[in-house]
């Protein structure tokens, strides 16, 4: 299963999602060991904790996630490398 799968299946069991991002240097093309995911909205914590160990398991990726609870929240941390993957 390759990352975008993986990824979509973890985002479409934590809950109620507005967006969620590949930041940093993932979104830039660049495989470093380490994929970072912004996601917004409402999340069930310890779901995410147990699909982000399985993801990392299934990866051979760390996977760090951070959870905002509106759009403006996400946007203020000035991203500069953003890739959408769910949301309007």
């Amino acid at each position: 299963m390759g990352f975008d799968q993986l990824i979509e299946r973890v985002l479409d069991q934590v809950g109620e999602l507005i967006a969620a991002y590949v930041v940093g240097n993932y979104a830039k093309g660049l495989d470093t060991g380490t994929i970072e995911v912004a996601i917004v909205g409402e999340v069930d914590s310890a779901y995410l904790e147990r699909l982000t160990k399985r993801a990392q398991e299934e990866l051979d990726r760390k996977v760090k996630i951070r959870v905002f609870k509106d759009e403006d929240s996400f946007k203020s941390q000035g991203y500069e490398n953003v890739l959408k993957l769910i949301g309007a």
